[in-house]
């Protein structure tokens, strides 16, 4: 049902941009048609630019009305704003270090594809690289660290890596 009335409100906007673009037409010309065509992939364009960049959120929380943003999760707002490089610790305690390709829409289960992968060796530091497109890694991540392109070059202790970096359990 949400579905149907989105799609009602959707298209009542539709008509209203229509409206206040045209007036209320006595005919419909090839124009009208191509507009009726048009106005939804701009709209929809639109509303998806605001909603992925979070410029409504950015609005009431610049007048002070919240500090949330609009995303749905705080998973969505560290991986938009925080790409890169990522040291996964998984809940077995491996360690996965690779370039954030895609992430999951909820954080519940976790999911990464992660490219340029490669396994941490615990006791020496030691990268083992993955051959292939990457690594989808999905469960239990007990924290995970961001990278920038600088500073990939990981100690010989994981553990000083992942508390050196902000880290979302």
């Amino acid at each position: 049902m949400e579905k149907v009335v989105d799609a009602l409100l959707y298209s009542f906007i539709v008509y209203v941009i229509f409206v206040l673009i045209f007036g209320v037409p006595e005919t419909i010309s090839r124009s009208h048609v191509a507009a009726l065509f048009t106005i939804p992939f701009v709209l929809a364009a639109l509303v998806s630019l605001f909603l992925t960049n979070d410029f409504a959120g950015r609005l009431v929380r610049w007048c002070r009305l919240t500090h949330r943003t609009t995303r749905p999760s705080i998973w969505h707002d560290v991986f938009h704003k925080y790409s890169g490089y990522v040291l996964v610790e998984l809940g077995d305690s491996r360690l996965v270090f690779g370039w954030v390709e895609f992430y999951s829409d909820f954080p519940n289960p976790p999911t990464l594809f992660l490219k340029d992968a490669c396994w941490i060796d615990h006791a020496t530091g030691k990268r083992n690289q993955i051959a292939g497109a990457g690594l989808l890694v999905s469960g239990e991540f007990k924290s995970i660290g961001f990278y920038t392109a600088k500073d990939t070059a990981l100690s010989a202790k994981p553990e000083a890596d992942l508390k050196q970096v902000a880290s979302v359990s």
